[in-house]
């Protein structure tokens, strides 16, 4: 609950200032004339923990079940330096997962960079692809045992596809994340943002 009051703050902060911006027009087409655009934004959504079903049920024979989902939400600033091609760099907090038995809590977050190709299909929609690499720090506590602490940080490939619509300097995104780790596992993340095109 907490993260999600500090990602809506966060993107409601961002939304208040993108109302106050000076309304200029910018739609794919615009974006076509004069692609070199920067950007900035962030994104609200719903992360997953993806383990092998082999490691699922090892951790629910250990810990009982585990809760693998949870709240996310991601900061980013972009260059499209080409109709078809823009680069990211990115900051988002991935959420936990809870260990119900132990009550072991691992908070995820991560950073890195991507590079989009995208593909305008109207006036004022797109639809993109990206790939990119991060480096994921995960912190592990527990209320129970009050010693137990661990950090751990892996890196590895992402993935991601979405759609953008563009209207006024303000771009609405909805897009879908993965985020590769190691030993089978992944973190993916389903989220609506906004950014500011500038």
């Amino acid at each position: 609950m907490k993260r999600t009051l500090i990602g809506l703050s966060i993107i409601a902060a961002f939304a208040s200032a993108l109302a106050s911006a000076e309304s200029n027009y910018v739609s794919a087409t615009v974006l076509v004339d004069n692609p070199k655009k920067g950007y900035i934004g962030g994104s609200l959504g719903n992360t997953k923990l993806g383990v092998s079903s082999e490691e699922k049920t090892l951790r629910e024979s250990e810990d009982g079940a585990f809760n693998d989902t949870d709240t996310g939400f991601k900061l980013f600033v972009g260059f499209r330096f080409h109709e078809n091609f823009a680069a990211e760099v990115f900051y988002a907090d991935l959420g936990k997962l809870l260990l119900e038995i132990s009550e072991l809590r691992y908070t995820s977050s991560t950073y890195g960079v991507s590079f989009l190709g995208i593909l305008p299909v109207a006036e004022h929609y797109e639809l993109f692809a990206k790939v990119g690499v991060h480096e994921t720090d995960t912190v592990g506590d527990s209320e129970i045992f009050t010693a137990f602490n661990e950090v751990g940080t892996r890196n590895g490939p992402l993935f991601g596809i979405g759609a953008v619509y563009n209207i006024n300097p303000v771009s609405i995104r909805a897009e879908y994340e993965l985020y590769e780790l190691d030993a089978g596992e992944d973190i993916s993340m389903m989220s609506v943002g906004i950014a500011y095109n500038f």
